[in-house]
């Protein structure tokens, strides 16, 4: 099979494994952390507390992904909701195991950091990079606007 996968095949390949890789290095390393907490692990570490919305946002993910993830991390005794400001909206934080885990998890982001720029030397490009530009770019004009612009230029005689 030497078809070249689509765009989002791609993308979904890439993240399964990347995910794959390193939940199997937190469970080899013995803690008890899957790499789809990060973000929500990222975002309360630098913000103390967020609202589940703050969290979406900073993470770029969606609504239903993030709760998810929330209601996991909640289970796994890494995060705790309290009583906002604003009595309709819970904030969430970082319970003492999950402080203590951050710490722990620190060796591998710094691996983390020296793959990366291994990939980056082996691809001939910073990966991390290509993708904020092409997150940019359909940030600014979506992939839907672009595929509805092309069909429009098609020539309906040859459909």
């Amino acid at each position: 099979m030497s078809k070249q996968r689509g765009l989002g095949t791609t993308l979904r390949a890439l993240v399964y494994l990347i995910d794959q890789d390193l939940d199997a290095t937190y469970k080899n390393m013995g803690l008890p952390f899957r790499s789809k907490y990060f973000p929500v692990l990222q975002c309360l570490s630098e913000n103390n507390s967020c609202t589940v919305g703050e969290i979406v946002s900073f993470s770029g993910s969606s609504y239903p992904a993030i709760s998810q993830v929330i209601k996991s991390m909640k289970a796994d005794g890494l995060i705790h909701a309290e009583q906002g400001e604003d009595r309709r909206q819970q904030k969430l934080a970082l319970t003492p195991k999950a402080v203590e885990l951050t710490s722990k998890i620190k060796p591998v982001l710094h691996a983390l950091t020296k793959v990366h720029s291994q990939l980056s030397d082996e691809c001939g490009f910073d990966i991390s990079s290509g993708f904020s530009r092409l997150l940019n770019a359909l940030e600014t004009h979506s992939f839907q606007d672009r595929i509805q612009a092309e069909l429009q230029f098609e020539d309906p005689e040859n459909h």
